[in-house]
């Protein structure tokens, strides 16, 4: 499976960087990294989420408040 990142889901690891940014800038850069690398990983292992919530989606926790929602191609 290939990762493809949609401008919205790009604007939001913005949102969630700028947020952290408000009292630890160097957390915010290395949470991205994080998310980014997780969400990543699904190209090798597709089904490492679990079922969505919604119909045709599958979500991958990648922190305690943070979701990434994916559908496998």
């Amino acid at each position: 499976m290939i990762v493809k990142w949609t401008k919205t889901a790009l604007k939001n690891l913005g949102l969630i960087a700028d947020y952290i940014a408000q009292d630890k800038s160097i957390r915010a850069k290395t949470f991205v990294q994080e998310i980014r690398a997780k969400a990543n990983g699904l190209a090798d292992f597709p089904d490492m989420g679990r079922p969505g919530r919604v119909m045709g989606t599958r979500e991958l926790v990648v922190h305690k408040n943070y979701i990434v929602v994916y559908r496998g191609t």
